[in-house]
């Protein structure tokens, strides 16, 4: 509070002030409300409810689709429901573009459809509007068309959606060439997301300069898209919100199309009325993996003139991809150029201060330079090791205390989680940390151990699991010395006669 904070802490008047300067501001905000524009705001917030109340139950039925969206919707087995739902989306997104009441919604406008996109729209709202173009909607966006865009495109997969992102791609650059694109064309267009602050989104990894081809044909684009996901994430996205909509994720989770082939994506796939039709129904796309195979199983410089060619002698012949980084490799790259900046930031502010903060500096600076260095040490190195002569800020305790590398790697959470995914948990034995309550419902701690052999099939059937726990327990106090002493990867006994009585029973 303003008010309070221009006092002594501690004081009553300093607490007095606070108080005062609060009712000031209640007052003011009920003043607000009480004059001409508080009463609009309130009208309109009334208008609006009232508005939204009346479209409800003034409601009609959805309007007749042509035959085409008929039989696509016979073909995906859509029930009633969730064309229901569908058009109560397709109704509300009308109604917010009008004043008046929508009995029966027939078109929406194309900007309308942004709003299906309750998250990260800035990003993917130009790919939802190429793929509105591809289904003819230029300003309107009818019943029909709505329907046959959202069920096409949350029906792809993922080769698919790469085919897709092609054809909106060479949309959005406006491409003379609709089979190829060129690496500047998705340079231009990939520019806008290099810098996002959203980690699936940015493409910073990538440089088109770098990679052999020079021009992507719908097979190449769909190979490059898939190693590199960070070009492929966008549409990912607005995927996933539209079928969120259109109807729901749970319709498309247990939705199994039966086709064992991808289909070939043109550009009059998510048309209603196509002026091409395929006699022989619709073609399968026909992959290359002239990049990935190589990339996946290793592979040789071989064919040097034909690289030479291609790439004009300026690109190096290191894998397949050029002097394109891996995006693994680039990722660890950029977060190690992160943690170089932060320990440059943290060395020039210890160079920088004087006198009593110098201490607090210093250990500063000695905290990243150490981060640094476990960042270049693998994670079965020992890390946190240093001098117990240097002070700690905690007080008492040097860095290389357990305490103070836990807090080390706490300030450091990047660090930390690249770490947790990078590690071998193949060996490791299981841990003696105990979970926390409000995992008591949900968790068995320690887990259940079963003495001696399991008991036979019949019982273990049929018995409750006390008593096949009790029945275990008395098998395993009845077994001979020498095997109950021996250990159980080596349970050897002689054959006897009996035991074939056994089997039988």
């Amino acid at each position: 509070l303003k008010g309070s904070r221009a006092q002594m802490p501690g004081s009553s008047s300093s607490l007095d002030g606070g108080k005062e300067f609060v009712k000031e501001k209640e007052e003011e905000e009920v003043q607000a409300l009480a004059g001409p524009s508080g009463l609009r705001v309130i009208v309109q917030i009334l208008s609006n409810c009232s508005k939204r109340c009346a479209s409800h139950v003034l409601k009609g039925s959805p309007p007749e689709p042509c035959e085409e969206v008929e039989e696509l919707v016979r073909a995906f087995g859509l029930p009633q429901r969730y064309l229901l739902k569908m058009y109560t989306t397709f109704h509300r997104l009308r109604q917010s573009e009008t004043e008046s009441i929508v009995r029966t919604a027939s078109f929406i406008q194309v900007d309308s459809v942004s709003q299906l996109i309750p998250t990260r729209r800035r990003w993917v709202v130009r790919l939802l509007r190429c793929l509105l173009r591809l289904g003819g909607c230029l300003d309107t966006v009818t019943w029909d068309e709505f329907l046959c865009i959202l069920l096409r495109f949350n029906s792809l997969n993922t080769v698919e959606l790469c085919q897709a992102l092609f054809m909106l791609i060479a949309k959005e650059v406006k491409s003379q060439n609709l089979h190829y694109l060129t690496s500047s064309q998705l340079r231009d267009f990939y520019k806008f997301y290099k810098k996002s602050d959203i980690s699936s989104f940015n493409t910073a990894i990538v440089d088109f300069d770098k990679l052999p081809l020079a021009r992507y044909y719908v097979s190449d684009f769909a190979e490059l898209v898939q190693r590199f996901r960070v070009l492929l994430n966008p549409i990912f996205h607005l995927q996933q919100c539209l079928q969120a909509e259109g109807p729901s994720m749970e319709f498309w989770d247990n939705y199994d199309r039966g086709g064992t082939f991808c289909r070939t994506i043109t550009l009059e796939f998510f048309a209603v009325r196509k002026v091409r039709v395929f006699l022989r129904g619709e073609p399968p796309f026909r992959e290359t993996c002239d990049m990935l195979v190589p990339d996946a199983l290793g592979a040789e410089a071989l064919n040097q003139d034909q690289w030479l060619l291609r790439t004009q002698g300026r690109i190096k012949q290191v894998s397949v991809w050029g002097d394109q980084l891996p995006p693994e490799e680039a990722q660890l790259a950029l977060l190690q150029a992160e943690q170089e900046s932060v320990v440059a930031a943290s060395k020039s502010l210890g160079a920088g201060t004087k006198g009593g903060v110098a201490p607090m500096a210093s250990t500063t600076s000695g905290t990243g330079e150490q981060s640094g260095s476990r960042s270049r040490q693998g994670p079965g190195q020992d890390r946190g090791k240093a001098s117990p002569g240097k002070a700690s800020p905690l007080g008492g305790r040097g860095p290389g205390d357990a305490g103070s590398a836990a807090l080390e790697e706490i300030q450091n959470p990047i660090t930390l989680s690249v770490m947790a995914a990078a590690k071998d948990e193949d060996r490791v034995p299981p841990t003696d940390l105990k979970p926390p309550s409000w995992m008591k419902g949900r968790t068995v701690f320690p887990a259940p151990q079963w003495p001696g052999p399991d008991p036979p099939l019949h019982r273990l059937s049929a018995g409750p699991v006390k008593q096949i726990s009790s029945l275990s327990r008395e098998a395993g106090s009845q077994k001979p010395a020498h095997i109950r002493n021996t250990p159980l990867s080596f349970r050897i006994r002689p054959h006897d006669d009996d035991d074939d009585d056994d089997l039988q029973d």
